[in-house]
C-alpha cells in the first residue's frame, strides 16, 4: 500500500471516528438537565484543571455544596476528568477535555 493510499485510509477512519465521537456528545449533551448544562459550559473558562475551590468560585460564588456533586456526576458521564496531582498529598482537580470543551462552546452559541 502507497503512503497516500495509508493517508486516505486514515483520513477516512479518523472521520468515522469524528463523527462518532460528535454523535456520542451529542446524546450526552441531550441527557443532561438544564443545571448540568450550566454548570459544564461555565467549566469551559478553565484552560487547565481545576480545583473544586476554583469551580465554586466561577460556578456557584454563594459556595453551594451542589457543586461537587454536579462535578461528580459529569465525571460519572466521562464529560468531565478527574487529574491526579503532581503531590500525592495534593487535591484531586477536573479537567475538561479540548474535544468536550469545543463541543459545549458549540451548544451554547
Amino acid at each position: 500500500m502507497s503512503a497516500a493510499a495509508i493517508v486516505a485510509t486514515l483520513q477516512r477512519h479518523l472521520e468515522v471516528l469524528g463523527s462518532g465521537l460528535i454523535a456520542s456528545l451529542a446524546a450526552s449533551w441531550e441527557r443532561l438537565d438544564q443545571a448540568h448544562r450550566r454548570v459544564l459550559a461555565q467549566a469551559t473558562v478553565f484552560a487547565a484543571p481545576f480545583s473544586l475551590r476554583d469551580a465554586a468560585a466561577v460556578l456557584d460564588p454563594g459556595g453551594s455544596a451542589w457543586v461537587l456533586d454536579v462535578l461528580q456526576s459529569l465525571c460519572d458521564r466521562s464529560l468531565l476528568t478527574r487529574v491526579r496531582p503532581a503531590q500525592s498529598a495534593g487535591a484531586w482537580r477536573f479537567g475538561l477535555l479540548a474535544v468536550v470543551r469545543a463541543f459545549v462552546v458549540d451548544q451554547a452559541e
